[in-house]
Parts: C-alpha cells; structure tokens; sequence
C-alpha cells in the first residue's frame, strides 16, 4: 500500500485538508441541530492492560519476530519526530483506505472492523457476518472482540491494546507509527459532544484513524456512524490529537493499533 502525502492548509476558521481534490474542514461538522447522547454500539468492557499482554509472550507459538514488535507496539516510548518541527505542515494518509457507514445504529465497531480488514488484506466480510463474529446485540459489541477479531482474521498488523489512561504524547507517537510503520489503521474507543466540535453527540463509539498530520496535532478521523447525523457529511474529517486523546479518555475503554 502506498502512502500519500497532502498539502495542508490553515487557517483561522479550522483545519482543512485536501485528499483527491476534495477539501475537508473541521468547522463543517459542526452540526446546527443536538441530539440527546447515543451510544452508537459500543460496549463498557476493558481492554487487557500492557502486563497481561506482555504475559502472553511466553507462548512458544509467537515468532520472536512478532514478540519484538509487540514489545516495541507496548512500549511507552514516545517518537522522536515531536521534538523536529516540520518543514512545511503535510498530511499522510493510509491510501485508498475506505469507511462504510454502519448498516445498523449499533454497528460502530463491525463497521470499523470492516474497514480495517478491508484495507489491510483488500477483502472483508459482510457487517453481519462480521457482527455474528464479534458477538454483537442491539446494546453494542464489546471493543475488546475487535482486537480479538483482527488477529485471528489477518496477519498484516498485529493490534495490541493500549489504555484510556494512555498519555498524549504516546498516543500520538502509537498513530504516527500505525501510520508509517504498520501501514494499518488504529480503532478508537470514544465518548463526545457538540459543545466541544464534535459533530454529534454519543455516550460510546468506535471509529478508525486513517491519517495524521505530519507535526502530529491532527488526525484524521474515519467515522462510520456521522450519516446517520447528518447524511451530507464525509466520513472523513480531522479532529486535533488533544480532542482525540480527551474523547477517548472520556469513553474509558482506550484504542487498538
């Protein structure tokens, strides 16, 4: 998969970005209407911790190779290209990456699986199929079976799980290497409202992120639940790294990369 690399404007009124000659703007998903919070089909369930994870290595059926990138994918570091400025403000996109608009309102995280397995192996399975897979109901699907469900389908990225209580800076270095070094998109566990820019407002969601800004202060979001708020919007929009880590922290449950 090739990555792309984007110009980027700023301006005083938002964030746009520019992929394929479409530009997109962080103002334009500010929504003139407010819906009471939904939960677009996520359940409250923690994601194992960084030990329990680590634990699991110990298993003789796990390459060496793969042990080390679990490590590395745990690790708190945080990447070297937040303390060099940019030359020029740039994006990155997993390129030709597509979202699907969830077919049911509680498909957040089979729509997103979706995605993620569509991009990272050029095939994926119906949203049912996938929603029979991850066990989910009408009251959601529990984040944790998305990892779950990724590792057991494809072996292009290995996802691990990282806590709502992750720091900023690593949260970001985790994206930037989702992005640049595993070439796969991150799955976010989040929690938002309207009166902070969000476009709509939901008590849980999962949605996948699918580019970044090269000084790391925006992301771009891929959110297959936004249509069923507002059938003009693009699935694609940009939120900043600090909305981003605030949204996830919120939800509690943390993100997958």
């Amino acid at each position: 998969m090739v990555f792309a690399s984007i110009s980027m404007s700023v301006s005083a009124s938002g964030v746009s970005e520019q992929d394929n000659g479409n530009t997109l703007s962080v103002m334009e998903f500010t929504t003139k209407f407010k819906n009471e919070p939904i939960n677009t089909g996520i359940l409250d369930e923690p994601l194992e911790s960084t030990e329990e994870q680590l634990s699991k290595l110990n298993d003789s059926s796990i390459s060496e190779e793969l042990k080390a990138i679990i490590r590395k994918k745990l690790s708190e570091n945080i990447s070297e290209s937040k303390s060099i400025a940019p030359m020029a403000t740039t994006w990155t996109y997993l390129s030709g990456f597509t979202i699907y608009k969830q077919q049911e309102t509680y498909y957040c995280v089979p729509a997103s699986v979706k995605a993620a397995m569509q991009y990272l192996t050029g095939s994926s399975d119906s949203q049912d199929t996938i929603a029979k897979a991850l066990g989910t109901t009408k009251s959601g699907t529990p984040f944790s079976a998305a990892r779950t469900y990724l590792n057991e389908n494809q072996d292009e990225n290995y996802y691990v799980s990282k806590s709502a209580s992750t720091s900023l800076e690593v949260m970001q270095s985790n994206f930037e290497s989702a992005i640049d070094t595993y070439d796969a998109p991150p799955l976010i566990s989040v929690s938002f409202s309207s009166d902070d820019g969000w476009p709509y407002d939901t008590s849980g969601h999962t949605m996948c992120i699918s580019g970044k800004r090269d000084d790391l202060e925006y992301f771009r979001l891929a959110d297959p639940y936004i249509k069923w708020a507002d059938s003009n919007a693009s699935m694609f929009y940009s939120k900043s790294a600090s909305d981003i880590h605030t949204a996830i922290s919120d939800r509690g449950n943390g993100y997958i990369y």
